[in-house]
C-alpha cells in the first residue's frame, strides 16, 4: 500500500517496522511483554484471561499476515478494500529481510493455535491461498504427527491430553519413545508460533522500548561517561555459557518429569477406564485396558492391582458360570427341561460365548431324545393295540417340551389318521347294525357289535345301539307281546309284514304308508306320494320292494331300506283296491274295477290286463309255488287263473254278498274266503268247490289270512273282532277284541308269532299268536 494510504503508525502499532531495523532491540522488547502477559495471564479472572487469548489471537493472526512481503502486499490490499481505497496495481512491494520468530519457553498458557494447516519445522502457512485436499497419509508417524497437531491446536497438552495421544500411539503401533519425542518436538513447535503471537501482542510495547531506546541514545550523548558503565554492568548481567547448560539440563530434567507424570495419568485414566469396564461386566474390554496400560508402564502398582481385581472377577464369574451349568445338568437328569433351559439362559448371561454351552446343548438333546423315546414307547403300544383315543389322550397330557419335537408330531399325525380310518370304519358299521336291527337280525346285529368293539373298544356311539339290540335279544326271549301302533291320522285299510318279519307296513285313508319297527313298535318313517287313500299295501318277497296302490288309480313301487320312490305305474281307469307280489317278486298284480293288470317290476312294464269280474275286484292273491293268482268281487264270485296266460279259469260260487277278501293256504291245496255274507269259507283250490263255512260274525267279513303253518285262520269283521279258527276242523278258537272300529285287514308275521291287524279306528294292533297254536 502506498505510504500516503497508510494510516499513522500502522506497522508500528503491529510491531513490524523494526523487523529490518533492529532484532536485538525487538527480543529485549518481547520478553519484556512476555513477562508482563505472564503474570496478566495467570490473573483468576475469566473474563480477562479470555480477553488475553482474544488480543494474542488477533495480534498473532496479523503479525502473520505481516510476515513475509507477500503476505504484507496481501494484508494493505485487504485494508484498502475494507478502508474503500484501491491501492496502485504497479508498486512492487518492499524487500524486506525476513526474520526468525524467537520462541519462549516460558509460557503457562498456550492460547489457541489458529492456522490453516500444521506448521511443521516452524513454518508458518501462506495465508489466502487456496486450500487444497491434504494428501493421504501412510506413514503411521506422519499420521500421528497430524494427530497430535490437532490436538496442539486446540488446546494445551495436559497430562490428560497426553495419555490419550500415547493410546493413539500405541494403536497406530508406535512405541512409547517415539509417540513422546513426536509430541515433545511438536509441543516445541507451537510454542515458537505462539511465543511469536505473544510477541505481536506486544507490538505497542514495542514502540515505547523504541522511545526508551532514543532516550537512552540521548543521554548517552549527553553522558558519554556513563555508557562504559552501562555496558559493563549489561555484561555482567548477561548469563555465562555454563548457566546456559545447567539451565538446559533443568529445563531437559523438568521435559522428562513431566513427560512421566504425564504418562502415569494416561495409565491412570486407563485403569480407571477398565476398572468401569469391570463393573460393567465387560471383563474382556477391562483385559484389552490393562494390557495396554501395562505396555506403557510395566511396572505400574495400579495396573497390576487392576489385573489382579481381574483375575478375581474372573474366578467368581467362573465359578458362578460352573455352578449354573451343574444345576442345568442336574436338571436335564432328571427330566426337568424346561427349568434347565432357563438355568442354561442364566448361565448364558454370564459367559455368552462359552464352548461348554454348546456341549450343553448337545447334552440336552440327547437327553430329550431318549426321554421322548421313553416315553412314546408305550404310546406306540397303545396304538398297536387300537386304543388310539387313550394315547391321543395321553399325548396332549406331555409338556412343552416334548411336544415341540418332530417324532411326537409324527406320532400324533399317525394316531390321528388312524383315528380318521378308524371312525370312517365305525360308522359304516354302525349303519350295517342299525339296519340289521331294523331287519331283526339280531344275530347279525351281535356280529357287527363285535367287529365295532374290536374296532373302538368301549366306544359311546356304540351304547345306543347296544341297549336296542339288549332289548330286541329280551324281546324274542320275553316272546311276542300285544301293542296299538297310533300314528295314522284316518281309517287304517291294509296291513303286511316283511320276509323277516322286522317290520309292518300300513296303508290309511290319510294317503300315507307307514313302516313300523315290530319289536319296538317305533315308527321308522312315512311313504308320502299318493293324492287319494292308500287301500292295499305289499312286500316283496326279497323285502327290498314295497307296493302300495291308492284310489288316486297308481300303483306306487317304493324302496324298503331308504323309503325313496322307485316309480309309479299308471294304466287303471278306475280306483285301484288290492296289490299282490308274485312268489318269485318279479310281477306285480294290481286290481280295480273289473281289471287285473300284471306287471314286470323291474322295469314298471305293464305284461297284460286280464277282465276278471264284471265288477269291483277287492282282494287278489298268488299261489305260493307262482302258478296260479285268484281274484274276488263285489259281483260274489271268486275266479282262480294260470298265473302264465291266465287261462284255465276256475270260479268258485257260493257266497251270497261281496266277496273281500281271499287267501291261498300254505300248501296251496285251498283258499280262504271272507264275505259281506258275514261268513268265511274254505274252498278246495283244485276243484273249486266249498270245504267248509266258518259262521260268527256279526258283521261284514273284511279280511281273512292263513298262519303260515297253514293250522291257523284269521278273519277281521265290521264287528270290531278277531276270530281265531282252526283251519282243519273250522271250529273257532278266540274271539280277539280290542278294536273300536271295523276291522279291515289282518295278516300274520312269517314266524307265526304275531297277528297284526288294521282298523278304522285308526290304529295298528300286534296280537300274540302263539297263544292260539298252544295244543
Amino acid at each position: 500500500m502506498p505510504e500516503g494510504l497508510r494510516p499513522p503508525d500502522h506497522y508500528t502499532l503491529l510491531g513490524v517496522q523494526v523487523f529490518s531495523r533492529d532484532i536485538d532491540a525487538i527480543e529485549a522488547a518481547t520478553r519484556q511483554r512476555l513477562t508482563r502477559l505472564d503474570a496478566f495471564a495467570l490473573s483468576p479472572d475469566v473474563e480477562t484471561q479470555n480477553a488475553v487469548d482474544d488480543m494474542i489471537n488477533q495480534v498473532a493472526r496479523a503479525r502473520v499476515d505481516l510476515a513475509t512481503p507477500e503476505r504484507r502486499v496481501k494484508y494493505d490490499q485487504r485494508l484498502a478494500r475494507k478502508l474503500g481505497v484501491v491501492p496502485p496495481a504497479d508498486i512492487p512491494p518492499k524487500p524486506e529481510t525476513q526474520t526468525r520468530v524467537p520462541g519462549s519457553s516460558k509460557l503457562a498458557r498456550r492460547a489457541p493455535i489458529e492456522s490453516d494447516a500444521p506448521l511443521g519445522g516452524g513454518a508458518l502457512p501462506a495465508v489466502g491461498k487456496t486450500h487444497r485436499k491434504p494428501k493421504e497419509i501412510v506413514s503411521p508417524k506422519v499420521r500421528f504427527e497430524a494427530i497430535v497437531w490437532a490436538h496442539l491446536q486446540k488446546w494445551k497438552l495436559d497430562a490428560h491430553e497426553i495419555s490419550l495421544l500415547l493410546v493413539e500411539a500405541f494403536v497406530l503401533g508406535l512405541d512409547t519413545d517415539q509417540a513422546m519425542e513426536i509430541i515433545h518436538r511438536m509441543d516445541a513447535e507451537a510454542e515458537v508460533v505462539a511465543g511469536a503471537r505473544y510477541e505481536l501482542f506486544g507490538g505497542v510495547m514495542a514502540k515505547r522500548l523504541a522511545v526508551l531506546t532514543c532516550c537512552v541514545i540521548v543521554a548517552a550523548i549527553i553522558g558519554l561517561v556513563v555508557i562504559p558503565r552501562l555496558i559493563d554492568l549489561l555484561s555482567e548481567k548477561s548469563p555465562s555459557e555454563a548457566q546456559l547448560a545447567q539451565s538446559r539440563v533443568e529445563a531437559e530434567a523438568a521435559r522428562q518429569a513431566e513427560q512421566l507424570r504425564e504418562t502415569q495419568e494416561a495409565v491412570a485414566a486407563m485403569v480407571r477406564q477398565a476398572q468401569s469396564f469391570m463393573k460393567q461386566g465387560l471383563l474382556d474390554q477391562a483385559q484389552d485396558k490393562l494390557a495396554r496400560a501395562q505396555m506403557i508402564l510395566p511396572d505400574d502398582l495400579r495396573t497390576k492391582a487392576a489385573l489382579k481385581d481381574l483375575s478375581q472377577r474372573r474366578e467368581k464369574i467362573e465359578k458362578q458360570f460352573v455352578d449354573a451349568l451343574a444345576q442345568a445338568y442336574s436338571l436335564v437328569r432328571a427330566g426337568r427341561f424346561e427349568q434347565a433351559e432357563r438355568q442354561i439362559a442364566a448361565a448364558r448371561k454370564i459367559l455368552p460365548d462359552d464352548s461348554r454351552l454348546d456341549e450343553f446343548g448337545k447334552e440336552l438333546a440327547s437327553q430329550r431324545n431318549a426321554r421322548l423315546i421313553a416315553l412314546l414307547a408305550p404310546l406306540r403300544d397303545m396304538v398297536g393295540k387300537g386304543k388310539l383315543d387313550e394315547a391321543l389322550t395321553e399325548l396332549r397330557r406331555m409338556d412343552g417340551a416334548v411336544t415341540q419335537r418332530p417324532e411326537y408330531r409324527q406320532l400324533r399325525n399317525e394316531i390321528n389318521d388312524k383315528i380318521g380310518k378308524r371312525n370312517s370304519k365305525l360308522m359304516q358299521l354302525i349303519a350295517e347294525m342299525r339296519s340289521a336291527l331294523m331287519r331283526e337280525d339280531i344275530a347279525g346285529a351281535t356280529s357287527i357289535l363285535a367287529q365295532a368293539d374290536a374296532i373302538s373298544p368301549g366306544d359311546s356311539r356304540l351304547d345306543p345301539l347296544r341297549r336296542r339290540l339288549a332289548a330286541k335279544k329280551a324281546a324274542a326271549a320275553r316272546g311276542p307281546k300285544n301293542a296299538t301302533l297310533t300314528a295314522h291320522s284316518a281309517a287304517v285299510y291294509s296291513v303286511a309284514f316283511s320276509p323277516d318279519g322286522k317290520r309292518l307296513i300300513s296303508g290309511a285313508a290319510d294317503k300315507t304308508v307307514k313302516i313300523w319297527d315290530v319289536e319296538t313298535t317305533a315308527s321308522l318313517g312315512n311313504l308320502v306320494g299318493h293324492s287319494a287313500l292308500v287301500r292295499s299295501v305289499a312286500y316283496s318277497p326279497n323285502g327290498k320292494t314295497i307296493a302300495s296302490v291308492s284310489h288316486d288309480m297308481t300303483v306306487g313301487l317304493w324302496n324298503a331300506a331308504t323309503g325313496r320312490k322307485i316309480r309309479v305305474l299308471k294304466g287303471h281307469g278306475e280306483k285301484v283296491n288290492a296289490v299282490a307280489f308274485s312268489s318269485d317278486g318279479k310281477r306285480l298284480a294290481s286290481a280295480g274295477w273289473g281289471v287285473v293288470k300284471l306287471w314286470d317290476v323291474a322295469s314298471g312294464r305293464d305284461l297284460s290286463t286280464l277282465r276278471a269280474h264284471k265288477s269291483n275286484i277287492w282282494s287278489v292273491a298268488f299261489s305260493h309255488n307262482g302258478r296260479r293268482f285268484a281274484s274276488c268281487s263285489r259281483d260274489k264270485t271268486i275266479k282262480i287263473r294260470s298265473s302264465g296266460a291266465g287261462r284255465g279259469v276256475t270260479i268258485l260260487q257260493g257266497h251270497k254278498g261281496w266277496v273281500c277278501s281271499i287267501a291261498f293256504s300254505p300248501d296251496d291245496r285251498h283258499i280262504a274266503s271272507g264275505s259281506y255274507d258275514m261268513t268265511v269259507k274254505i274252498w278246495n283250490a283244485a276243484t273249486g268247490r266249498a270245504v267248509q263255512t266258518l259262521v260268527g260274525h256279526k258283521s261284514y267279513v273284511y279280511s281273512v289270512a292263513y298262519s303260515p303253518d297253514g293250522k291257523l285262520i284269521a278273519s277281521g269283521s265290521w264287528d270290531k273282532t278277531i276270530k281265531i279258527w282252526n283251519a282243519a276242523t273250522g271250529k273257532l278258537i278266540a274271539t280277539v277284541q280290542g278294536h273300536t272300529a271295523p276291522v279291515n285287514s289282518v295278516v300274520f308275521s312269517p314266524d307265526g308269532k304275531r297277528l297284526a291287524s288294521a282298523s278304522s279306528d285308526k290304529t295298528v294292533k300286534l296280537w300274540d299268536a302263539t297263544q292260539w297254536s298252544k295244543p
